[in-house]
């Protein structure tokens, strides 16, 4: 039950309760309302998540609930052939593979690209080729120690006005 009278959302990752967030078992409070002792059964939903409403969740978990920013992920095989290219990160997981998580991207024009949604903050990442390489992104120049003898790509997103 919620004192104030705002409605319980469900999302594929957690609960969202009148200004409360259910994350990982803990509860976290988001602001402006009391919570009961009690919280509704809700094993009976269908679990169904909006896209839209998830990438707003994983907006406010990064610290900017107003906005997400569009970027492009562009990389350049310079007449290697590739069978795939996606890239990981700290923004989805370090997925090794497209099926575990990688964003994959799409080969046009001889350059293979993606463009995400991301919410603002400072990320790594790395392109994995044929998900089995994972290399920097040649085209960003910043990069820092990944602590196994090679280097992470260094995205800052900030969106403008």
């Amino acid at each position: 039950m919620v004192s104030c009278g705002m409605p319980l959302r469900r999302t594929r990752r957690r609960l969202v309760l009148a200004g409360f967030a259910m994350v990982a078992g803990g509860l976290a409070a988001l602001g402006g309302c009391s919570l009961a002792t009690t919280i509704p059964d809700l094993t009976g939903g269908s679990g169904a998540v909006d896209a839209a409403d998830a990438a707003a969740l994983d907006a406010a978990e990064a610290g900017d609930a107003s906005r997400l920013c569009a970027h492009s992920f562009i990389y350049d095989p310079k007449g290697k052939t590739l069978k795939t290219v996606h890239v990981a990160g700290s923004f989805n997981g370090w997925p090794k593979t497209i099926a575990g998580g990688g964003w994959p991207l799409t080969l046009s024009g001889g350059f293979w690209t993606a463009t995400r949604d991301l919410a603002p903050g400072h990320y790594a990442y790395k392109f994995v080729l044929d998900e089995a390489q994972f290399i920097p992104d040649p085209a960003d120049p910043s990069s820092e120690p990944d602590g196994f003898g090679s280097t992470n790509s260094l995205l800052d997103i900030s969106c403008g006005d």
